[in-house]
């Protein structure tokens, strides 16, 4: 069985991003729960109201208060080392593609091509965090899984304390 491989085109430059293979994708898996599992559970904390929706109901004013939450715990929580660990461990798997269809490897030019660019690393990012996560959870993606793993618990919690 071979690693599945995405392409997509940020800001006119094609990016073909490869899964990562078992040894590394359960050590990057285990670092995002631990640094975004606390970021998700105190937004959601804050925003009870949001607690029982999908991730596809929600809207822009409902997630608003709790996004605030997140970005302001995601900053408290996100360490220099965890950030580097996430990217230079996609950017191996990542692969940039030139009109001819030769590949570069992204790690090899990211000093230049994400200085004063980021944004174009964070959609990078994001594509390639749904490469190696999507179908994560029975087809949920990582985020939506996180979310209905907390519901769960904390369901469990609520029952055992009645």
């Amino acid at each position: 069985m071979s690693l599945k491989s995405e392409s997509k085109v940020i800001n006119g430059t094609t990016y073909e991003v490869t899964q990562l293979p078992y040894s590394l994708g359960h050590k990057l898996l285990l670092r995002l729960y631990k640094v975004l599992g606390p970021t998700i559970g105190k937004a959601l904390s804050n925003s009870p109201e949001l607690e029982d929706k999908d991730l596809g109901e929600l809207n822009v004013r409902e997630i608003g208060p709790a996004f605030s939450t997140a970005v302001e715990q995601l900053a408290a929580d996100l360490g220099e080392d965890d950030f580097d660990y996430v990217v230079d461990t996609l950017a191996e798997y990542s692969f940039l593609i030139g009109d001819k269809g030769a590949k570069r490897q992204l790690k090899n030019e990211m000093e230049f091509r994400f200085a004063g660019n980021y944004l174009e690393l964070f959609q990078w990012l994001a594509f390639a965090l749904r490469v190696n996560f999507l179908g994560f959870s029975n087809g949920q993606d990582l985020l939506s899984g996180v979310l209905a793993r907390i519901r769960t618990q904390k369901q469990v919690s609520q029952s055992q304390s009645e």
